[in-house]
């Protein structure tokens, strides 16, 4: 396979690029890591303080009919 003059001048011309994406590129993609982390934190706070209300609520309820399943 060989490359005409004109797709090996365009290559000629081309500045050296860098083989990695540059640092910012990095930082943008972690930033948006570490809001979704912090936002899934949040969520599972959320879930975790309603899980809690939830058996304070229905705790005795769930109590009192397995023990009167028991019973039977």
């Amino acid at each position: 396979m060989t490359l005409n003059k004109q797709a090996y001048q365009n290559v000629a011309k081309e500045p050296n690029k860098p083989k990695f994406p540059a640092a910012r590129y990095f930082q943008i993609h972690f930033e948006h890591l570490e809001n979704q982390l912090d936002d899934t934190k949040r969520c599972l706070e959320a879930l975790q303080q309603q899980v809690a209300e939830l058996h304070i609520r229905f705790g005795s309820t769930i109590a009192e009919i397995g023990g009167s399943n028991a019973d039977k």
